[in-house]
């Protein structure tokens, strides 16, 4: 048992009437006891109002059904009446998640605490604090959370919200881009594409060092070239490498891992950063032995004049759908971005 504070969405969620049941014992000669032992209290009693037991007769009457539902209403050995003027109190099963991972955490909410009918509708929000607690005899999940206090919630509406339980098309989702992540297919991409960079970028961080790698620029890489029999009559400034180019800078020249940086703009997207020159954006490709290029990575152009300028020479409208996927980017403040190969 440990204390818990959490922000989680609510997949789905049930109320249940909090309230202590007390059952007569049913022994019914005519069911075997290995079967009554299965089956649940509520219902053996139910038999026994139906069908008589402990009744000689295997039929009982109509009258003698009202009858035994009278005699239980105010024997007391059944749920307990309502205090006047006092509402009985209930709980909310919610399995939330925080789409860290693919199962949901159940969470506990008394009715003590919230308007439960806000809290189960599927894509409801909450911020609680609660105490993590083991569930006795449980099968599928082993731990639930008790909450001890509710800091935050965010209601959803049933009818409008888009995020249903049945299996949703991929082409349904590209609508619904802010909620997506909420289903499990997307989620579960998300997790793995999260743990390929993560895998990726330690690997980096842990392998490679700045002196592991030889840094030039792509003009500096072109003088390079030209140098080369092999390759003087091939290469301009301003035309991009090829493969065979590449692995001579990384294998022959260098012979270790090289960044090569500020492209020409006219072979890089119009979205990449301008330089001070005018001619070279803010771009660069990582090169290494075998490969070539392994990975590309540039910085995004966030003045909007500039942008709206490098369309103007590219003869592209302003409502070009590239230029809105720039625009809507940079709002996100994803300044920079890497594109594998």
């Amino acid at each position: 048992m440990f204390p818990l504070r959490g922000v989680w969405w609510v997949k789905t969620g049930r109320e249940q009437d909090k309230t202590s049941f007390a059952f007569l014992e049913v022994n019914d000669a005519n069911c075997p006891p290995n079967v009554q032992a299965r089956i649940p209290p509520c219902l053996r009693s139910l038999m026994r109002l139906v069908t008589g037991a402990n009744n000689n007769s295997a039929n009982a009457t109509t009258d003698g059904v009202a009858a035994r539902l009278n005699s239980i209403k105010s024997s007391g050995n059944t749920k307990t009446e309502p205090t006047p003027g006092r509402t009985l109190s209930s709980v909310a099963y919610l399995q939330v998640s925080d789409g860290s991972c693919a199962t949901t955490l159940q969470v506990v909410v008394d009715s003590s605490m919230a308007n439960l009918k806000e809290l189960t509708p599927s894509g409801s929000s909450i911020v609680v604090e609660g105490v993590m607690k083991e569930i006795p005899d449980a099968t599928k999940k082993k731990v639930e959370l008790k909450v001890q206090k509710i800091l935050h919630v965010g209601t959803a509406d049933p009818a409008k919200y888009p995020i249903t339980k049945t299996r949703l098309p991929l082409e349904f989702l590209r609508n619904y881009v802010h909620l997506r992540p909420r289903t499990n297919t997307i989620s579960s991409v998300a997790r793995i594409r999260n743990a390929l960079a993560y895998a990726t970028h330690t690997f980096f961080q842990i392998h490679v060092t700045s002196n592991s790698f030889e840094r030039i620029t792509y003009t500096e890489a072109v003088d390079i070239l030209k140098k080369n029999v092999k390759f003087e009559s091939m290469i301009e400034w301003g035309m991009d490498f090829n493969a065979d180019q590449e692995r001579f800078l990384v294998e022959e020249v260098f012979k270790k891992p090289m960044i090569v940086y500020h492209h020409p703009k006219q072979i890089k997207s119009f979205s990449m950063r301008l330089n001070d020159d005018g001619v070279t954006v803010a771009s660069m490709d990582v090169l290494v032995p075998k490969v070539g290029v392994l990975m590309s990575g540039s910085q995004w152009e966030e003045r909007y004049e500039v942008l709206e300028k490098r369309l103007n020479e590219l003869g592209l409208p302003l409502g070009h759908r590239a230029f809105s996927d720039c625009h809507a980017i940079l709002q996100q403040n994803q300044i920079f971005t890497f594109h594998k190969h």
